[in-house]
């Protein structure tokens, strides 16, 4: 809900180059009966991105917290990853700033864990870094490709759709949360998927 009032003040405060992209949350399911019949909703959500110098990360940082009343509890969070390299066309509206090109120190000691997958199993990927302590896993949808697409008789049988789940945990409990998640969604076998981790710098 509060998605076109804080990109709005994003780009007051200088973030150029704004991307949102649709995505739903995960809540902790019990399992039982009853919630396999009257599963728990997903609240939706929206993922927005944007690159910024890191002279002007921490006061774009706390202009989303504000507008976003992200300090609430439940309301979202927010995190950067260090880019050691971007291209980008001559007009892509970038946010200003000094141009500098130190990486900021990883304080908080924490990662993210992205786990691409295939349609519909999104879901046990994302309650099993719940289990393993990850708070609030998002799932994001997008689509895929690759030697298939030149085999039609194959494409046919593994559609093109994807889901990707993201999470930010401490270090210390990432490996427990990937090696979690991995088993989910079975990640090891053949065709099923693939999963990284990036440190977070904040």
């Amino acid at each position: 809900d509060s998605l076109s009032s804080a990109v709005s003040e994003l780009q007051k405060a200088g973030a150029l180059g704004v991307f949102h992209i649709a995505a739903r949350g995960s809540i902790i399911n019990e399992g039982g009966l009853l919630s396999k019949m009257f599963p728990p909703p997903s609240p939706e959500q929206c993922l927005v991105q944007f690159l910024v110098p890191d002279s002007e990360k921490q006061r774009i940082t706390d202009a989303a917290i504000a507008s976003a009343r992200l300090d609430k509890v439940g309301s979202g969070a927010i995190f950067s990853i260090s880019c050691n390299n971007a291209h980008f066309t001559s007009n892509f509206p970038l946010t200003g700033g000094n141009d500098d090109s130190s990486l900021t120190s990883e304080v908080n000691a924490l990662e993210a864990i992205c786990c691409i997958c295939e349609k519909g199993v999104a879901e046990d990927i994302a309650q099993a870094a719940l289990s393993a302590g990850a708070p609030g896993p998002t799932v994001t949808f997008g689509e895929g490709g690759g030697i298939r697409d030149k085999i039609p008789l194959l494409r046919m049988t593994k559609g093109p759709e994807k889901e990707f789940v993201w999470c930010v945990v401490d270090r210390a409990e990432s490996n427990e949360v990937f090696t979690n998640m991995a088993r989910a969604g079975r990640i090891t076998e053949p065709g099923r998927g693939f999963m990284y981790s990036i440190p977070v710098s904040d």
